[in-house]
């Protein structure tokens, strides 16, 4: 759902006209991988793209799908940026935005957790895409102006995996405190929910989950008002923000632990939604955006260095 109602951020660098016809209509729904796993090439009337993309959540209902490529030229070779201009000595990227029936879903999503965002695979062999429908990824300047497209694009996609990371963590206390109510742990003589260990595991996890969404909440609207002001959402402030969403994530991982141990035998069955939600929240923390080592590299530039990554 956050895919789907977020992918058009993505997209905000083609031409107005091409936005607008895409998105004509309010229940659009598109998905795509920012990962540049395909090529680009010049041909006539636009692009030839050819690439297979893997983690496109959301692929199997999406009207339109789009994917980013590697710049080469009839040689193949790839395109580096100008000199001067931003990714220069890098190569270009070109977002290429598909029709459904331009590509093919792989179904590949046997995942360990997260079975429901469909993260299947796509694939385009030899498609020609006209040029209005691509876009150079760095270079390009969004074709409308509204405050969510001011918050830079690895900030809030960051915080938006961690509030559903956060989700997933309320689901598990609620679902450990419903069963704790009606439990009766073998040899002991009342509820799981009359146990000094297990008030105290819950009451450490409630206030973790607090913390860290009282946290992103915090940043998140901070960043917010800003953009609302059309005022940049600096680099420390990224720092922050991506800072956050890794650790409350992090927190979000705890919780769901402690609730998984505290139910005991009960949570080990496959459709126990207590272990759905552990195996969810191990799979979404794996994603790039708010792996461990993001706090490596927001402490560096809170340090007054660098990013060691060239988007951040």
């Amino acid at each position: 759902m956050m895919i789907g109602s977020g992918g058009f951020c993505d997209l905000a660098g083609l031409p107005r006209a091409t936005f607008d016809a895409v998105f004509s209509r309010p229940d659009v729904i598109v998905a795509g991988v920012f990962a540049p796993a395909g090529s680009v090439a010049p041909a006539p009337g636009g692009y030839r793209v050819r690439g297979r993309w893997g983690f496109a959540s959301g692929c199997e209902h999406a009207d339109v799908l789009y994917g980013n490529g590697v710049e080469v030229g009839e040689d193949g070779d790839g395109a580096e940026g100008a000199e001067g201009a931003e990714g220069a000595g890098v190569h270009r990227l070109r977002m290429a935005l598909f029709t459904r029936d331009e590509v093919q879903i792989e179904d590949t999503w046997t995942a360990a957790g997260l079975c429901g965002t469909g993260s299947h695979h796509i694939r385009a062999d030899d498609v020609v895409v006209p040029a209005e429908r691509t876009f150079d990824v760095m270079t390009a300047a969004d074709c409308l102006d509204a405050p969510i497209l001011r918050v830079p694009r690895p900030a809030l996609f960051a915080v938006q995996i961690a509030a559903v990371a956060l989700g997933v963590a309320r689901g598990a206390l609620d679902d450990l405190r419903a069963l704790a109510a009606g439990k009766v742990p073998m040899f002991d003589g009342e509820a799981l929910a009359a146990n000094p260990l297990f008030r105290f595991d819950l009451a450490g996890a409630e206030s973790g989950l607090h913390a860290a969404r009282a946290l992103l909440d915090d940043l998140a609207t901070s960043a917010w008002r800003r953009a609302v002001r059309d005022d940049p959402v600096t680099l420390e402030q990224r720092a922050r923000l991506r800072a956050a969403a890794a650790w409350a994530t992090a927190q979000a991982v705890d919780v769901v632990t402690t609730a998984h141990r505290a139910a005991g035998s009960g949570a080990v069955h496959a459709d126990s939604t207590l272990a759905r939600r552990l195996r969810d929240i191990g799979v979404l923390r794996q994603h790039f955006l708010v792996k461990r080592d993001v706090l490596t590299t927001a402490g560096a530039v809170l340090s007054g260095g660098e990013p060691a990554v060239p988007v951040f």
